[in-house]
């Protein structure tokens, strides 16, 4: 009796492994459910097995309910399951396969109006073969064979391999509209939207069962060929079959919209609105095309409608804050955010977003937190790592900053701004060491970034290596001949270098890019008067006076003018 006992919890071991797999896949309430129920009955049966006790019979039945007849059920159902989606795509996928389905409520919902809406899928190989006017069984087996060589090509988002396929078959079939709307599918995904736009033509020829999702698909061909007008009439025959498309009225507005017809767009939404005004997706929709015509007020009160109709939607908070944000309403902005971590806490662009607004109130310890909360859901955010790590520098938390640019870099080494601000707060804690090593790191990374160049020589300036700086100047320059800073930063190099030739020359074609710029005039000055030509350093820096009247002021203190204030014209100037 002990040896089927222990053959029993053998098979509901194995049982509770698979229902443990199928919970981390699928993550569904009725998984765990069982699973629970199943390690009930496994403890059960090992007490029952260990303490060599005879359960009553309804004991055992609850053994047999619980740990084998109902996971078996579970395996039975995706075993199904398996087998119809083998039938239907034409190759194995595997066992079971995970959950991928919305909530109603968001179901299709946050679709982008930016661009047009995705185009409808293409049909699975048993359709097409279904199509197929062939009637030699061997010919069908070899379709399906490529067919099935194509789906998986299509699985792997081998767009290229698929193509080859399909455009070798629908070169010898005809007449078969689904094989016709799949070959558009793969020119559309490839971006050869005129192939697209044949292949869907001649799918709506031939089979009234599909026409509307040919006509939907060649209506956004023609929408990326930028042929408008064209695609409203394509959309508009996919509606006359399919009336309740909501995404082809969409793509006619975007459409409008392409066209420059504004206003005819926005009317041409208000009236489906007027038919449907309950309609969440249409008030969002028109939410995003008010939004992107800069119509920030209207949009908002769209999307409050869009919260009105469904207060539990956190894509509604989202945009919600996202138009406060750009109408400068901040502290609202705030508040939409915080609606939707409510609503979604561990979905981390609302702990972001709110964060980014917190910092631009000034309320840098707030922002740093939710930054953290931002890793803590998303280790890998290296912005917001970056955020957190300008909010703790700004804040006096040098070594807690530095740690963060650190974690920045680790995460995307070549983030060009972390190099950059790390070094600069090293050099600030008087590592110039550490803040050269860094800015060498990042040069590594980006060898034509003309700031870390900059930033490199700012430092070796300040350590006093000069020529080094001028060097580090110069390739500044080579990668951004037109960055008058970078000038600046060169000729006070070639000034404490003692190369004073140099700076002039550095200076004079400052002056290109800015002919009228007080500060390089200033400059010139107090080369000329440290190479002892004292009328054109009074020239210039009459100049730099009339300019900006500060600089009056400067030259009485600066040193490079000792040689001048004997001379009257420099007294004057200066008085």
């Amino acid at each position: 009796m002990s040896v089927v006992n222990g053959f029993v919890i053998f098979v509901m071991l194995i049982l509770v492994a698979y229902m443990g797999y199928r919970l981390f896949i699928k993550r569904r309430l009725l998984a765990l459910l069982s699973l629970c129920a199943q390690l009930f009955a496994v403890l059960l049966a090992l007490l029952s097995f260990i303490n060599d006790i005879q359960a009553l019979d309804i004991i055992q039945a609850c053994f047999l309910l619980l740990g084998i007849i109902i996971p078996c059920c579970f395996l039975i159902t995706d075993y199904v399951q398996m087998l119809n989606k083998v039938k239907q795509k034409g190759q194995y996928e595997g066992f079971i396969q995970p959950d991928t389905r919305e909530p109603d409520h968001l179901a299709g919902f946050a679709d982008s109006v930016s661009g047009v809406n995705p185009i409808l899928k293409e049909m699975p190989v048993a359709e097409i073969v279904k199509d197929l006017t062939v009637n030699n069984e061997d010919i069908i087996k070899n379709i399906k064979k490529s067919l099935n060589h194509a789906q998986s090509f299509l699985n792997k988002k081998d767009f290229t391999g698929a193509f080859e396929i399909y455009n070798t078959l629908t070169k010898i079939i005809e007449n078969c509209s689904s094989l016709f709307f799949n070959h558009g599918n793969i020119c559309y995904y490839l971006g050869f939207y005129s192939d697209a736009a044949l292949y869907f033509s001649k799918a709506a020829a031939t089979d009234e069962a599909h026409q509307y999702t040919a006509f939907y698909n060649l209506g956004n061909s023609q929408f990326k060929l930028r042929k408008f007008d064209k695609a409203i009439q394509s959309y508009n025959r996919a509606l006359d079959l399919k009336p309740d498309l909501e995404e082809a009225h969409e793509n006619i507005a975007l459409a409008m919209l392409g066209m420059g017809e504004t206003e005819k767009a926005f009317d041409y939404y208000r009236k489906i609105l007027q038919q449907d005004a309950g309609s969440l997706k249409a008030h969002y929709v028109l939410c995003k095309m008010l939004s992107d015509a800069g119509n920030y007020t209207e949009s908002e009160q769209e999307v409050l409608k869009c919260i009105k109709l469904d207060p539990v939607n956190f894509e509604s908070f989202a945009e919600l804050g996202r138009l406060r944000a750009r109408q400068g309403k901040l502290k609202e902005a705030v508040e939409a955010y915080e609606g939707l971590i409510r609503l979604a806490p561990g979905n981390y662009n609302g702990y972001y977003s709110k964060g980014s607004l917190l910092y631009k109130l000034g309320k840098k310890k707030e922002a740093i937190e939710c930054f953290r909360k931002v890793i803590e859901l998303n280790p890998d955010n290296y912005r917001s790592y970056y955020n957190m790590a300008v909010a703790l520098d700004e804040l006096g938390d040098n070594d807690a900053a530095v740690e963060a640019f650190k974690s920045t870099i680790g995460i995307k080494p070549d983030f060009v701004d972390a190099y950059n601000n790390l070094g600069v707060l090293l050099s600030t804690m008087n590592k110039p060491d550490e803040a050269l090593a860094v800015y060498e790191a990042g040069i590594k990374r980006n060898p034509e970034d003309n700031s870390l160049f900059l930033n490199k020589g700012i430092t070796l300036y300040e350590m006093g290596k000069f020529r080094d700086s001028v060097a580090a100047f110069k390739t500044a320059l080579e990668l951004k001949p037109d960055e008058l800073e970078i000038y600046y930063y060169l000729g006070s190099a070639l000034i404490e270098a003692r190369l004073y030739n140099d700076a002039l020359e550095a200076y004079k074609l400052a002056l290109r890019i800015k002919p009228e710029d007080s500060e390089v005039f200033y400059n010139l000055a107090t080369v000329y008067s440290l190479l002892g030509r004292y009328d054109i350093a009074t020239d210039n820096l009459k100049k730099a006076v009339e300019l900006k009247e500060d600089f009056r002021n400067d030259a009485k203190t600066n040193r490079a003018f000792d040689g001048m204030r004997g001379k009257s014209a420099f007294r004057e100037l200066v008085s």
